[in-house]
């Protein structure tokens, strides 16, 4: 699955420094009504999710402790957003998500090798190859959602200027 995103940095942005602000580009966007229904979420709220425009406010940072950080707030219009907060030292954490309910994700930066599932690890170009990917592994906690599903994303880091990112992520069905 592939989302295409539009994104505004301010000038001399560096990677660690300012916040971005991203806003999705439909027509370069697949379909989310079936993996959002896999995932449990109504056909009210899909419907209003087709029908909004996603705005991502993303602040990628290092926190205190040397860990680096990537907090995201999502605004839609019509309808509330989420926010998640990443830390990427690879240990999962419980989150109560406004679309997904109950679940526990954990996130890390990683080699493009070290992606197990092969769709995900596959395709890359050669600088994301030798920089590195962030992954983030997110599944329902099931016996407080009653529902049952995984969702492994690997996205580009944000690099030092703004590019037209057709697809910066893909998310997939993982068996782990």
């Amino acid at each position: 699955m592939g989302y295409g995103w539009h994104c505004s940095f301010p000038p001399n942005w560096q990677y660690y420094s300012y916040p971005v602000n991203i806003s999705q580009n439909k027509t370069l966007s697949d379909d989310t009504d079936e993996v959002l229904r896999l995932q449990g979420v109504s056909w009210f709220t899909r419907r209003a999710i087709a029908l909004s425009t996603i705005t991502l406010y993303v602040r990628h940072y290092k926190g205190d402790d040397g860990v680096e950080r990537i907090d995201i707030d999502q605004t839609l219009t019509g309808i509330p957003g989420t926010s998640e907060n990443r830390i990427l030292d690879w240990t999962f954490r419980e989150h109560d998500d406004y679309l997904f309910g109950p679940v526990l994700g954990k996130s890390r930066r990683a080699n493009v090798d070290e992606i197990e599932n092969e769709f995900l690890g596959e395709g890359w170009l050669p600088d994301t190859v030798r920089d590195g990917v962030i992954n983030s592994y997110v599944k329902s906690d099931t016996p407080k959602s009653n529902t049952s599903w995984i969702a492994e994303q690997v996205c580009r880091p944000f690099q030092h200027a703004c590019l037209q990112m057709a697809y910066p992520f893909r998310l997939g069905d993982s068996n782990k």
